[in-house]
């Protein structure tokens, strides 16, 4: 493919209608535990017919917001795509949250159409009641005809809008054009040219991607679509409750995962082998910071692991880092370069920032946030900490919100302290904060294993300079909550 003739979605449905058409373009695994695929053929005219039952609910007169409520399905990559190449605006909601959030969430957006499976409308059973608009099945689009006439969608108008999985604050409406979605699938692109060049395989070799993060999930959605870009397959997980099952049973080239999943990976193995991951060998991560031992270990088991960097405001990643070298696992990578995007990134007062086509377009109706985030030089203000190696390797150092200045106006960055607690294997989860004008390390490990942290801490206090030392620890015997993405909630 041609990537420099990709500008919108609708040039993707092109090359799968006409390109693909007898490729495989998804797997998954049905309630029987039957392998079941589509190929893009069939995929296309289900598009078509998807594009088709648009047009019987929506308001052609105005621009409308369709919500997805609903599990990672092939009605969803359906519905998801029938919206995106006929410039209808899609809305991707987070099943896991509850009826009020939701609720909230659809009237920030002005959404007053949702497609569902009924699986959240079953749970949160207030929902249907308080939801004032058109509640759909999300797989009605069978009851209809293919749309036969040409497809082109917009480069630059409102294409989606998708709500933040902030640590702190309420989440936001990012929305973005189709010019974002297609430039930040670019990290999914470099993933697919390093397996091939990894394996000495031909640029036509049909790359098997696995997803198991839900699409609503900026990087399970941009992962589905540089799949389609690339013309590959992408082996889909319904349920992430079945992610062991389902990744033996699609064997598949390439993943990403967020820590998470990685952290989970990692223990296995070290208690068996990666024979679990079913031929998986290379591993595209980010969206939350990870344990640089756990990198280590899986770089040892011979799993190569990508790093990337992004967030919702510039729809997935903007860094990718391909070193194998241990001393650069940490790192984030440098900036993507090719065809499918242009973003600059520069660090201003410590700060990364992020410039060029993967930007949002804002938070939607909240000019004021925007502007908070975006200077006058259309510079995006990430608020994370970072710096650049003499290799131009960068590295993530922490949060701007969460760095600590002490009294004495010695600044601390909580994140590197937190990764030198990490060297103890028997803390499970931390967070770093300042108390009372002291620095606290809040734990979660096994009540069995108090002292012995009590005793690494003593010893890793001698280690640094006093006013990084912890002046007090707080156990906890539950984990912390976590976002959808991961990251801990401070």
């Amino acid at each position: 493919m041609d990537y420099s003739l990709i500008q919108t979605i609708s040039d993707v449905f092109f090359y799968m209608e006409k390109s693909y058409s007898e490729r495989t373009a998804l797997r998954w695994i049905d309630g029987n535990k039957k392998t079941q695929q589509k190929k893009y053929n069939e995929l296309c005219r289900d598009i078509r017919r998807g594009i088709s039952y648009l047009h019987t609910i929506v308001n052609s007169d105005k621009e409308e917001h369709i919500a997805i409520l609903a599990s990672n399905g092939y009605d969803y990559v359906v519905m998801m795509y029938a919206c995106l190449v006929s410039d209808t605006v899609v809305v991707p909601l987070n099943l896991q949250k509850n009826a009020e959030e939701i609720l909230n969430e659809l009237s920030d957006s002005d959404t007053h159409i949702v497609l569902h499976d009924g699986e959240f409308i079953a749970r949160e059973t207030s929902f249907e009641g308080q939801f004032i608009g058109k509640l759909l099945s999300i797989g009605d689009y069978k009851k209809h005809l293919e749309y036969k006439q040409s497809i082109k969608s917009s480069q630059t108008k409102l294409a989606s809008i998708f709500y933040t999985s902030g640590t702190t604050a309420k989440s936001k409406g990012v929305m973005l054009h189709q010019k974002s979605l297609i430039a930040s699938s670019a990290f999914c692109i470099e993933e697919n040219n390093y397996f091939r060049h990894l394996n000495c395989v031909s640029k036509s070799y049909q790359i098997n991607s696995y997803i198991v993060l839900p699409f609503y999930h900026i990087i399970g959605f941009g992962s589905l679509l540089s799949v389609f870009i690339d013309g590959g397959t992408a082996n889909i997980t319904v349920n992430p409750k079945h992610f062991l099952r389902d990744i033996k049973m699609l064997p598949s080239d390439v993943a990403c995962f967020t820590p998470i999943y990685l952290d989970l990976i990692n223990k296995i193995i070290n208690r068996t082998n990666k024979d679990f991951l079913g031929g998986l060998n290379v591993i595209l991560t980010g969206g939350a910071p990870i344990s640089a031992n756990i990198l280590k270990n899986l770089v040892r088991h011979g799993i190569v692991v990508l790093q990337s960097y992004g967030l919702t405001e510039v729809f997935a990643a903007v860094t990718f880092n391909s070193s194998q070298d241990i001393s650069k696992l940490s790192s984030i990578g440098k900036c993507i370069r090719n065809h499918l995007i242009n973003d600059r990134i520069k660090i201003i007062d410590s700060e990364l920032c992020i410039a060029g086509d993967s930007l949002m377009i804002g938070y939607y109706n909240d000019c004021e946030g925007t502007s908070a985030i975006i200077d006058t030089n259309g510079w995006l203000h990430t608020g994370d900490l970072a710096q650049e190696d003499e290799d131009g390797y960068l590295y993530i150092t922490g949060r701007k919100k969460n760095l600590i200045i002490l009294s004495n106006g010695e600044k601390v960055n909580p994140e590197e302290l937190e990764e030198k607690l990490f060297d103890d294997t028997d803390i499970k989860e931390v967070i770093v904060k300042e108390k009372n004008g002291v620095i606290v390390a809040e734990v979660f490990c096994e009540p069995i294993k108090k002292q012995s942290i009590e005793e690494y801490v003593a010893k890793y206090n001698k280690t640094v300079s006093r006013y990084k030392n912890i002046n007090k620890i707080e156990f906890r015997y539950v984990p912390f909550e976590r976002t959808s993405t991961g990251k801990i909630k401070r």
